[in-house]
């Protein structure tokens, strides 16, 4: 993500926290999510959360994780969560669904964090019923981030279906203003045709 973000010229800062060492430990630090303070992220409108918290009974522990995301008001919220989350637009100041999809975290999508096998490399798991992506915005983003979703193909006319290229759901990021306010999304064809 931060290559690509790198080639159309936007700066973005990451911060990366689990309790379990990271197989990808990129600007990751072993911290408990729910010490995060506001004062140590951006703000609110310069703010992309992205999690797949734990899942817990009835999704419990993952609403909880999203409870605590929802503190810091990010403009987009990135769920890898199961079907029995709570929603977020049902929730006072609720967010607006973009997207989801049912099939970009199936088979081989997860490692699990702190497991090893007998000659120290990381487990992987194969998901036998995949979790949703899921894309909120906050409603003050919403026709913004609906447009980039539209120019991308991810949704048409309103009306979701699905998200089309699996392998690049990163071009979400695209259409992003780059420092200076600009917006380069001449330089940025579609991923992928209808």
């Amino acid at each position: 993500m931060k290559s690509k973000l790198d080639q159309t010229g936007k700066s973005c800062s990451f911060k990366n926290y689990d309790l379990f060492q990271a197989k990808n430990d990129f600007n990751f630090e072993k911290r408990d999510w729910m010490t995060v303070q506001a004062e140590e992220l951006p703000h609110g409108s310069q703010l992309i959360i992205g999690l797949n918290p734990p899942f817990g009974v009835n999704g419990s522990l993952a609403n909880k994780f999203i409870n605590k995301a929802l503190t810091f008001k990010p403009k987009l919220l990135i769920l890898i969560v199961p079907k029995v989350t709570r929603r977020l637009d049902r929730n006072k100041g609720g967010y607006d669904l973009i997207w989801e999809d049912d099939e970009i975290c199936s088979g081989k999508s997860f490692y699990l964090p702190g497991s090893v096998d007998t000659q120290h490399k990381q487990l992987e798991d194969w998901n036998l019923k995949a979790p949703p992506l899921y894309l909120w915005s906050r409603p003050d983003w919403t026709s913004w981030h609906m447009g980039i979703a539209q120019y991308h193909g991810h949704i048409k006319h309103n009306n979701y279906l699905g998200l089309h290229a699996p392998d690049n759901f990163l071009s979400i990021f695209d259409g992003v203003p780059d420092d200076n306010g600009d917006i380069l999304l001449q330089d940025c064809a579609p991923s992928f045709a209808l």
